[in-house]
């Protein structure tokens, strides 16, 4: 356990709640960077791309023909263009006179890249090779958000702009002001490139990442920028890792088609690349989540992959507040479903859902694996069904066991574990050491279950 930081437990009577909260957050994230962040990670963007190696590779041309168009307009003397401070900003030397300066030449070079990712979708089907959303800026740049509670302003808030009706990213609540419900991402800017000014932006990238967790109940991991002088860094934040890729510079043409390609891969890939769970949705007409919970065999309690059962809420108990651990979240939910907004309200609930990261045994020993909190409900169940005197006292299993979803990749439906999640870089970043070179990597998987309320 780490020892708490001195002077954060303490709440003068001058502090409000908020302030004291903030200032915790603060902290932790410091020690988060401190000791947990993987600065200059090769890789990286791999999890960006998409699993469908046919998208994949329509994804890679369309970000081959957006940077020559980059690269063309820029060797122009004069640019005609909208964003043509961008490029006499590239072309001067990326000279910084303020930190505020940035946020529009970033916001420029986001908007070409998307223009382009818009008219590589026309004549398209976009469910099939087409991009399924553009990543832009919001209008304003160093903006607050809309219902926090903490006074925070990002420099430039990043949400994805569905090209058509084809993207199944929905996301709540549908709203003209920048909240963390929307956000996919945000830039933090600095005016230099030092290596402190690296960490304190993504000491600042936590503290709003933490939001976002809570926000999004459909958010695995979340993905961060930092905006350091001329040099562009795209970061990694899940249960269990902190990734920053390695450079990428503005006024370098290798950086610029790197930089490209992410932006691509974002507006091509699958929604569980974006850092979002598909097996929980947002219905915006009944105003609640719609959650998949496997449902497992009441003969051997083995998974099936086709069966899953849909449970309704709009009531949140636990929030995963917490950039690391578990991110334990607790709901009430229904199983009947709704049709209006108060379908979902905590009087017409019946059922708990449980739904957490915990850590697993390797698959060969999954059966005798201790931790495994079902096989302990089942059996709480099982033992103490028929005892009508203790009826009601203990929770009782209805559905639940480990996540499945179908990552694209070829492997068909997996289960929503880190290694499914990060593929070939889960074995980087977590590489047994030589000593135990004989174990699996152990991981940590999607466990949600439920009991009636």
């Amino acid at each position: 356990m780490r020892a708490k930081t001195p002077g954060i437990d303490h709440i003068s009577s001058k502090d409000s709640y908020a302030e004291a909260k903030a200032k915790r957050y603060r902290h932790e994230a410091r020690d988060y960077v401190n000791e947990r962040l993987w600065l200059d990670f090769e890789g990286l963007i791999e999890l960006a791309a998409p699993a469908d190696g046919k998208l994949r590779k329509r994804a890679e041309s369309v970000a081959a023909q957006i940077a020559g168009n980059f690269e063309n307009t820029l060797a122009l003397e004069h640019t005609l263009a909208s964003n043509c401070a961008l490029f006499d900003w590239i072309r001067a030397g990326a000279e910084i006179g303020l930190e505020k300066d940035l946020y529009g030449h970033f916001d420029a070079f986001m908007h070409f890249v998307a223009e382009d990712v818009r008219r590589s979708s026309r004549g398209l089907k976009v469910d099939i090779l087409g991009p399924k959303r553009t990543i832009e800026a919001y209008e304003k740049h160093d903006v607050a958000v809309d219902g926090s509670e903490q006074n925070y302003r990002l420099d430039i808030f990043v949400e994805c702009r569905s090209i058509d009706s084809g993207d199944e990213l929905e996301l709540k609540p549908k709203s003209s002001k920048p909240r963390y419900g929307r956000m996919f991402t945000v830039v933090e800017a600095k005016k230099t490139n030092s290596l402190i000014e690296v960490h304190n932006a993504c000491i600042q990238l936590i503290v709003y990442m933490r939001q976002a967790y809570v926000a999004q109940l459909n958010r695995s991991f979340v993905w961060g920028i930092t905006l350091c002088g001329d040099a562009v860094r795209v970061c990694s934040f899940g249960n269990d890792h902190m990734l920053a890729s390695r450079e990428m510079k503005l006024t370098e043409k290798e950086g610029r088609a790197r930089l490209i390609k992410y932006l691509v891969y974002w507006s091509f890939c699958e929604v569980h690349r974006l850092g979002y769970d598909p097996t929980i949705k947002w219905l915006s007409g009944p105003e609640c989540w719609q959650i998949e919970v496997p449902v497992l065999s009441e003969t051997d309690g083995q998974r099936s992959s086709a069966r899953t059962a849909l449970f309704y809420t709009s009531e949140c108990l636990v929030s995963a507040d917490h950039l690391f651990g578990r991110h334990t979240r607790v709901f009430l939910a229904t199983d009947i479903t709704p049709k209006h907004a108060e379908d979902t309200k905590y009087d017409k609930c019946r059922y708990v859902i449980k739904d957490s990261w915990v850590e697993v045994a390797p698959a060969t020993d999954e059966d005798e694996d201790m931790r495994d909190e079902i096989r302990h409900l089942r059996k709480i169940r099982d033992k103490l069904e028929g005892h009508n005197d203790v009826a009601g006292c203990y929770p009782t299993i209805v559905a639940g066991g480990r996540v499945q979803i179908d990552r694209s990749d070829g492997k068909g439906i997996v289960d929503d574990t880190t290694a499914s999640m990060l593929g070939d870089i889960f074995s980087t970043i977590f590489a047994p050491q030589e000593s135990c070179s004989s174990q699996e990597n152990s991981s940590c998987v999607r466990d949600p279950r439920m009991i009636p309320f």
